[in-house]
């Protein structure tokens, strides 16, 4: 976290499929996968009883070219850090949110 931007936004998420190959993908703001084309709007669709992209994990099941495939890693493609004027104001796609503050 940058001092005095306490705000991420992620824009794009690269996963890492078992059995190698990657999808990467855009998120809108509720944290689900943004499609790119009309036949890719289910790609990036975690099983149940996930509901959003941005909650997958490592050995999650995700939906990628009409199947499921299990992750073998995540990490944010693009992201930056906001200040709170900044996030207020920010108008791009992607998940925006305050991360916990560690204990």
């Amino acid at each position: 976290m940058t001092p005095g931007k306490p705000y991420r936004i992620i824009f794009e998420l690269t996963f890492n499929l078992e059995g190698g190959g990657a999808l990467t993908l855009p998120l809108t703001r509720d944290g689900q996968a943004a499609p790119r084309r009309a036949r890719d709007r289910r790609d990036g669709m975690p099983q149940l009883p996930k509901r959003r992209t941005i909650d997958l994990r490592i050995g999650d099941l995700v939906y990628h070219r009409g199947g499921w495939r299990k992750l073998a890693g995540v990490r944010a493609t693009r992201d930056a850090w906001l200040s709170s004027a900044e996030a207020r104001e920010c108008r791009q796609t992607g998940y925006l949110y305050r991360p916990r503050k560690p204990r």
